[in-house]
């Protein structure tokens, strides 16, 4: 508001229109310098990165500019072929996402080596949570439950017992 001299607009829809403008003006020599640096180094993107943040906008998966940067290996993107197929688009992204996260929690080589075996004859029927709870086995807790039994001797002897009980004032 400092930059505009006042906060009073016309309507929401300018306000919008002078916060992009803001953005644009601030990020303008940001996004120069990084397409720079892109071209010397080419695009390099580490999709435990970003992955929480897809996983909260998936639908932004198939529009995302880096997106083949998020098949770390043939494996994977015919993980993604396959969900997708079986599927639908939408759920099938999600079903991906969710992969690569599970990926970035266990290691890429283990879900590869789950994914190299379910992607391959005589292709069994998979899924992501299945996949999930072979990597990631839950603790099996056993409790042994006793039954309490009390001891009433001991407590009979307790108030049998003539103690004193001095009041401090």
């Amino acid at each position: 508001m400092l930059l505009r001299g006042s906060r009073d607009f016309e309507s929401e829809a300018a306000y919008g229109q002078f916060l992009e403008q803001v953005l644009e003006r601030g990020n303008h020599g940001r996004q120069e310098k990084l397409a720079a640096v892109l071209r010397d180094r080419g695009v390099v993107l580490d999709y435990r990165h970003v992955i929480d943040h897809l996983l909260r906008k998936p639908s932004a998966f198939e529009r995302y500019r880096y997106r083949e940067q998020l098949f770390p290996g043939l494996l994977f993107r015919q993980a993604y072929d396959h969900l997708v197929t079986q599927q639908g688009q939408r759920r099938g992204s999600v079903d991906y996402l969710r992969l690569l996260k599970l990926a970035s929690g266990v290691g890429e080589s283990q879900v590869e080596v789950m994914l190299a075996d379910y992607l391959s004859p005589p292709y069994p029927v998979w899924s992501v949570e299945g996949v999930g709870r072979i990597l990631r086995p839950r603790p099996q807790w056993h409790v042994e439950l006793r039954e309490l039994q009390p001891e009433c001797r001991s407590y009979g002897a307790l108030l049998s017992l003539d103690l004193e009980v001095s009041h401090v004032g």
